[in-house]
């Protein structure tokens, strides 16, 4: 039987081969770790107008890092490629939600409108715009009295501005970041990120929630991200929400994150808002509360 061309198949039948790639990608993973295999399939299109599937799948290693499935595919793509559609399943063979991390990946490489497979609550498998998945979901907070009023949000934008105001370690991007997060027991802790020749960079967000993980401060009860731009919010990056997204699983409170300029601006969303069909703990069958249990008995 002849193979049917990729421009020959029909939006359905895209979606299915896809699929079908994904899931004869699953043997390959090597989740050392995890024990989660994952496989990943997109229909990529070159700079002259051609069509393919690109495949990729999970691997994990012994200093307790993975390389995802999506970035597997990010990184089997030629220079020029862009990514119209993915699809990516985990060992139970349904679709799976790419991490935060992986969506920032995958929109770095995507053509504009691009879609992903995912499974929503009710059971529907859903093609969604990538673009959707890491949405620009701030508020802007029109009284400029809302940080004076609101006084643990104040505390967070002081601590953050200190870390602006001294110097950071940022030869690389010379971005100025820095973070703050306070939990449920009052505990305040703020960051700036830090850079590395390697580009493995430790983000500001990241590092604050890290330091109050040391504490055993693990009950976020919100975060606050700052920046030196004139206009318009600052988004976390996809990994950040990641680690903000399963806080607030942790804590069982969709959090604020609040994001602000050095001079004053402010914008609010939520951990949840900031990353809709989200992949996290639960995916993995572990429970986060026990953790949390485990602490507050500590």
């Amino acid at each position: 039987m002849k193979r049917m061309s990729l421009r020959a198949m029909t939006d359905g039948q895209i979606t299915n081969h896809l699929y079908q790639q994904a899931l004869k990608t699953l043997r390959f993973a090597d989740p050392i770790l995890s024990r989660f295999h994952v496989g990943a399939a997109a229909l990529v299109r070159g700079r002259r107008g051609g069509l393919r599937v690109v495949m990729g799948k999970n691997s994990e290693y012994r200093h307790r890092d993975a390389i995802h499935a999506e970035e597997n595919v990010a990184a089997n793509m030629k220079p020029g490629e862009k990514i119209l559609r993915l699809v990516t399943v985990g060992q139970n063979q349904l679709p799976l939600a790419p991490c935060g991390g992986c969506r920032e990946v995958l929109l770095t490489k995507a053509a504009d409108g691009a879609e992903v497979l995912v499974r929503r609550g009710s059971g529907s498998d859903e093609l969604v715009p990538l673009q959707d998945l890491l949405p620009n979901t701030y508020d802007l907070v029109e009284d400029e009295s809302y940080l004076v009023l609101n006084g643990n949000s104040y505390r967070l934008y002081q601590m953050a501005l200190r870390q602006t105001q001294s110097q950071m370690y940022n030869p690389y991007t010379g971005l100025v970041r820095a973070a703050a997060v306070t939990t449920s027991a009052g505990a305040k802790f703020a960051a700036s990120g830090v850079e590395y020749a390697d580009y493995h960079h430790s983000h500001a967000v990241a590092i604050a929630l890290g330091m109050a993980h040391a504490s055993r401060q693990i009950e976020i009860a919100g975060a606050l991200y700052l920046h030196d731009q004139e206009t318009g919010p600052i988004f976390p990056c996809g990994k950040c929400r990641q680690k903000l997204f399963e806080s607030s699983q942790v804590a069982e409170v969709d959090f604020s994150v609040v994001s602000a300029t050095v001079d004053g601006q402010l914008w609010y969303s939520t951990a949840q808002k900031l990353l809709p069909d989200s992949f996290g703990p639960r995916d993995l069958g572990i429970d986060v509360a026990r953790y949390l249990d485990l602490v507050n008995k500590d």
